[in-house]
């Protein structure tokens, strides 16, 4: 139900997808963010520690999208 839900609010759901509480909370103006920024940053990093090499963040921006 979307009666805790405000436009003042920011809603996050780690999922990667548009979930229904996603999609709920942008119906009454919230802030909506997935889990694809964690995951990009968790890639990012785990990349930088196993290879030693900077994380290409752009084209892993880009195949996350």
């Amino acid at each position: 139900s979307s009666k805790f839900l405000h436009g003042r609010q920011t809603v996050y759901d780690l999922s990667f997808n548009d979930t229904l509480l996603l999609k709920e909370a942008r119906k009454v103006g919230a802030k909506v963010m997935n889990g694809k920024g964690m995951l990009l940053w968790q890639g990012a990093y785990a990349f930088e520690l196993w290879t030693g090499l900077p994380a290409p963040i752009d084209i892993m921006r880009d195949i996350i999208t």
